[in-house]
């Protein structure tokens, strides 16, 4: 809200503060004027004028009330409001100096004395209630003084203008009063909400420092001069194990840990004080290790008034730096145990730390090595691995199997090398942990090995197999060349591991292989030999025989080493998959038949003799068969072989002939096979047979658009043609028509007869409405018993069409009046049609039916077995229905609802009770009575919410005029409809609600209608039982209006009979209402009942029914039904 929106809105609130009071004191006025001028002038004028005055008051109360409910985030419509009271206080102030020119008594200087006297009150008076905005102040006194001083100027006598011209003097003071009132009101809305916005600014800053110490994530407190805690945060009662309360307080002098005294003491003499070590705390059982800084607090002046601290736990962080340690020399323990090398390099080779046991394995004592790189200090070659090695752990992270020769103190060497790249924020300065390890001895006998096994090896892999060598202890392979190469890989793709060979072998022969494989090693089998695919590096798979034996066992018999070969199987596996595939395809369900170049039959399988008839003897060796069908002519054949010579295959839908002569529907597959020099050596001929799949596909199109049990075309096809339909009537200018048929009463034939009578019925409809129309129309049937009838190419003229529909209409309605027999049964239908014209193409299919669908409904309304055309003011009281139940459903949600309350009172006119009626207070339409909306709530359910919230507000109500001597003894009364009172735990819900709110049950009294007694009456009368036995009042509402039994008054606990106003309102002139009221007087006394007679509005009907011997009343002469607060305003006022 800007600052403008806020000075509006204080001006508003000041200007409605008075209105109460000044409205008040108006209407007061008003009226003391006009029975003073009731004789001067004709009593209309003055009633009228009165009428316009207490209106505007009114509507001036209804502003002031709207906006005293309005919320606070709303005042943001202040000058809306504002606008809206100023035109009513200008209005009013137009009421008002129309006074001085309606009322104006030219020749009674008395009245007219006291008429000016009046107005320049009422000016005074607005000057002050309005000068809270000079708009209002100032039309207000003018409109008011203005009319009567005309008439005082243009009055014949001069004294009468001597008094015109002191009022426009008193005018010019009025205005001159109300701009300084004005000025000074203003001043003071400035002042106020500009203190009011520091105000909020330095709350809100103070809030945000309480919320920063307080969820800090470090302990805080402050402390004077004395060292005494003045303040602590919840994060350091939390770190010394006590609540606040205990830290504030506390004199640090007498703690027991001393250790933080010289910081907090060196924080006194205005310097930053310091500690980082242990402290055990006094109260609790904390300790650990802390970081403190203090700080001085001073005041405006520079002195030193206190400090304030801030405490950090770091006992994790010690207890880390601890174990680092500890890890840090168990590290070292370890590297002195290792007997490799072990160097700490950057990516340039240079060394940062160097490791030996043996001194003598380096080029150089390790003291010299530090800050030189590798290049500087090995071979080129060997360097040149080194980096290299470098350079892949760099990339991948790792780097292992490198190895070198370089020259020690002890001869030539040999050093395999792995290397680690260290994890490091400085990506840019990497650095590598180095592990080169002496494998000399290793090479002396590798070498010795490679020299024996080359000669093997050259052996094996010259015949194409690869070979792999298993070292089981290490769980290292070698792989030969060959064995890579099989699978795609290059030499560098495949590590010396088995894993590598493990992870390629196929999931589905894993568990076979690796099963295998143990059971040779294990002694359970001789021979390894095992076929299985492996993957290649394409991600294909390749079959592999693989075959193996142990050719090292140590001293327990274990074996050490396995060498074995891989030879690559895949093409053998491929021809045997083809063949078994091809064995089992010939003699697959479809039929098949081998032919040579010259078209001789070779061979057929079994699906052949079962589909064509004719055994495998029958046809082997011939050149052709008789299973060409007369629907296919020569060409058709000719044409097949055509493209059988041209591209090799043919195939396509054929009608063949079986042997018995039978012709049946196929697919023909007809293949060259070629060989090598691509001459046909072979045909392969494949056939189908399809004719089920051609049954279901023609039923499956019916199904789809027509109705299985009439054979009428479907909801689907209806559209279709409806679509076409309107196209053409657009094109051709042509009306056409929908006629909705809706069988009566079929579900009574159904449930009586059964669904097979009722399938019949259907059926010989179906035909009855085909026969009624003509061929180019159509006939549809929707489900059930809804049929729809399309009409095309009707007359242009929208009256001839109509006709033409009726005439129609009339023929069916005939046709289909006609008895039925339904097997044994004779049976008459009526039928309910409406009738939905159309011109051209602006309207949807769905509108269309629909708007037949609804006329069909009127047809049934008014009485069936009738034709009735679709009417669009119908169709906007149905639009209106729904949004009318939509805005219902809402007026639940937003509360909308609201009881108003018409007083009930007996013969010697005193207040015992009232009746609770609801209202809907519409935002847009107002306050809508309850017969509009209260029969949609009972169609639509919507009376079940609604009732529970009336009777919760009348229980509220009751609630509070039990703590009112003026209102405890009124009892309130509650129409209950009949879906509400019939629900089964109807008298719980009641009971429930009168012990929520702790009200006397017998305050409280339901008006029942006589519908709801005459429905299910034991039900009726254990449901008033129960809630009369704990105090709560019936009473009959509308009485004498329906079927009145005095078998059911008799046995039902009612307590009163409310006479309708249908009798009431004509009592005096109608004898037969006097003779019902009497009686219904004389029921009532006979059963000692009380009578309460509801619409009395006049003083002779009062009368007359106090004659009568009915001795309470309700109506318009009391009272009408209000707001409770003009209600509880009326009883205050009688």
């Amino acid at each position: 809200m800007n600052k403008k929106i806020a000075i509006q809105s204080e001006q508003l609130q000041l200007l409605l503060s008075t209105s109460n009071k000044s409205l008040t004191t108006g209407v007061l006025l008003a009226l003391i004027l006009a029975y003073t001028q009731r004789e001067l002038h004709e009593i209309e004028a003055v009633l009228i004028w009165l009428f316009f005055v207490i209106a505007i008051a009114l509507y001036r109360a209804v502003l002031a009330f709207t906006y005293q409910r309005t919320p606070v985030d709303g005042h943001s419509t202040a000058p809306k409001q504002l606008n809206r009271l100023r035109c009513s206080i200008i209005i009013s102030g137009i009421a008002w100096g129309s006074a001085g020119w309606l009322l104006y008594p030219a020749n009674d200087l008395q009245h007219l004395m006291f008429l000016m006297i009046l107005l320049a009150g009422l000016s005074a008076g607005g000057v002050v209630s309005f000068s809270a905005d000079i708009i209002s102040a100032i039309t207000y006194t003018v409109t008011v003084l203005i009319p009567i001083i005309i008439c005082l100027l243009l009055a014949e006598d001069s004294l009468t203008n001597t008094i015109g011209l002191t009022g426009i003097l008193y005018l010019g003071f009025m205005i001159m009063s109300a701009h300084y009132f004005n000025k000074k009101l203003t001043e003071n809305i400035v002042l106020r909400l500009e203190a009011n916005a520091r105000e909020n600014a330095m709350r809100l800053s103070e809030e945000r420092y309480r919320l920063l110490l307080s969820h800090s994530p470090v302990g805080i407190f402050h402390y004077d001069t004395n060292l005494t805690v003045t303040y602590c945060n919840k994060h350091l009662a939390s770190l010394l194990h006590i609540s606040t309360d205990d830290i504030i307080g506390v004199d640090i002098n007498s703690l027991k840990d001393k250790s933080i005294l010289p910081a907090l003491r060196k924080a006194l003499t205005g310097e930053l004080g310091y500690y980082d070590g242990h402290y055990s705390a006094t109260a609790s059982d904390a300790e650990g290790w802390i970081d403190l800084v203090c700080a001085p607090i001073q005041n405006n002046a520079g002195k030193v008034e206190g400090g304030i601290a801030i405490i950090q736990d770091i006992t994790a962080r010690k207890l880390t730096e601890e174990k680092l340690k500890a890890i840090t020399e168990q590290l070292r323990d370890t590297l002195d145990a290792i007997p490799d090398l072990l160097f700490e390099l950057g990516l340039d080779g240079r060394y940062y730390a160097v490791h030996s046991p043996d001194e003598s394995l380096l080029v150089a004592p390790a003291k010299d090595l530090i800050g030189k790189t590798v290049p500087e200090v090995l071979p080129a070659k060997s360097a040149a691995t080194i980096m290299s090695a470098l350079q892949e752990a760099h990339e991948k992270g790792w780097s292992r199997g490198m190895q070198y020769q370089r020259k020690s103190l002890k001869g030539l060497l040999w050093f395999d090398l792995s290397v680690a790249r260290k994890s490091s924020p400085d990506v840019q300065n990497p650095r590598f942990l180095v592990l080169s390890r002496d494998i000399t001895e290793r090479k002396q006998v590798e070498e010795s090995l490679r020299n024996n096994e080359l000669r093997w090896k050259f052996a094996i892999e010259g015949s194409g197999d690869g070979v792999w060598d298993w070292n089981i202890q290490t769980d290292e392979v070698q792989y030969s060349n060959r064995w890579k190469n099989m699978l795609g890989y290059a030499d560098h793709d495949i590590l010396p591991t088995n894993q590598e060979w493990v992870n390629r072998v196929h999931p589905e022969d894993s568990c076979y292989v690796a099963a295998t494989m143990q059971a040779y090693l294990k002694g359970k089998s001789s021979i390894y030999v095992v076929e299985y695919r492996l993957r290649c590096k394409d991600d294909s798979y390749k079959w592999i025989l693989g075959r193996g034996m142990v050719v090292s066992r140590d001293e327990n018999g274990e074996p050490l080493r396995m060498i074995g070969t891989h030879t690559d199987i895949t093409e053998r596996k491929n021809t045997e998959q083809d063949l078994r595939i091809s064995a089992i395809a010939f003699e697959a369900q479809e039929s098949m038949m081998v032919s040579d170049a010259n078209k001789i039959i070779l061979r057929v399988n079994k699906a052949f003799s079962d589909i064509t008839g004719y055994t495998t003897e029958e046809v082997v060796g011939r050149s052709s068969l008789p299973l060409r069908s007369s629907l296919h002519d020569e060409s058709f054949y000719t044409t097949i072989w055509d493209n059988v010579n041209a591209n090799g295959a043919w195939k396509g839908e054929i009608y063949s002939k079986r042997k018995n002569g039978e012709v049946f529907p196929g697919i023909l597959s007809i293949t060259a096979v070629k060989g090598l020099d691509n001459t046909v050596s072979n045909y392969v001929t494949s056939l189908v047979d399809i004719t089920v799949e051609k049954i279901t596909a023609e039923e499956i199109q019916f199904l789809a658009f027509y109705d299985s049990l009439t054979g009428l075309p479907n909801r689907r096809l209806l559209l279709e043609r409806l679509r076409h339909a309107l196209a053409a009537s657009a094109r051709n200018g042509r009306d056409g028509a929908l006629l909705f048929i809706d069988l009566d009463h079929f579900k009574s034939l159904n449930d009586t007869l059964g669904h097979d009578i009722g399938d019949l019925l259907l059926q010989q409809v179906a035909k009855r409405l085909t026969a009624c129309v003509r061929e180019e129309d159509t006939v549809a049937r929707l489900g059930g018993d809804e049929y729809v009838v399309l009409l095309e190419n009707l007359s242009q003229h929208a009256i001839e069409a109509a006709t033409q529909v009726e005439v129609i209409g009339t023929k069916i309605l005939a046709a289909l009046n006609q008895a039925y027999q339904l097997n044994k049964h004779e049976y008459h239908s009526t039928l309910s049609m409406g009738a939905a014209l159309f011109s051209d193409h602006n309207q949807s299919q769905e509108d269309l039916l629909k708007h037949a669908d609804i006329a069909m409904y009127q047809a049934k309304k008014a009485g069936r077995n009738t034709l009735r055309f679709f009417d669009p003011q119908m169709q906007e009281a149905i639009h209106a229905r729904v949004d009318l139940e939509r805005e219902l459903r809402k007026a639940l949600e937003k509360q909308q609802f609201q009881l108003y309350y018409q007083v009930q009172v007996n013969s010697a006119g005193n207040v015992i009770g009232a009746e609770g009626l609801i209202r809907w207070l519409h935002p847009e339409r107002g306050l809508v009575s309850p017969l509009h909306f209260i029969s949609l709530a009972e169609e639509t359910g919507l009376i079940l919410p609604i009732g529970e919230w009336v009777l919760d507000t009348a229980c509220a109500q009751i609630k509070t005029w039990q703590h009112n001597t003026l209102t405890k003894n009124i009892t309130l009364s509650v129409n209950v409809s009949a879906k509400q009172f019939q629900q089964a735990d109807f008298s719980t819900q009641v009971e429930a609600t009168v012990q929520r709110y702790g009200i006397n049950p017998m305050k409280l009294k339901l008006e029942l209608t006589e519908s709801i007694l005459l429905e299910d009456f034991d039900s009726t009368a254990a449901t008033m039982s129960a809630l009369e036995n704990i105090g709560v009042q019936f009473s009959l509402d509308d009485f004498g209006t329906g079927y009145s039994s005095l078998q059911y008054l008799k046995r039902l606990p009612l307590h009163q009979l409310k006479i309708d106003q249908s009798f009431v309102r004509d009592i005096l002139a109608d004898n037969s209402d006097k003779a019902i009221v009497r009686t219904i007087i004389a029921i009532a006394q006979s059963l000692e009942l009380n009578v309460i007679a509801e619409g009395v509005e006049t003083e002779e009907q009062r009368q007359l029914l106090l004659q009568k011997g009915c001795h309470t009343f309700q109506g318009f002469l009391f009272g009408e039904a209000v707001p409770i607060e003009q209600f509880e305003a009326a009883l205050t006022q009688a």
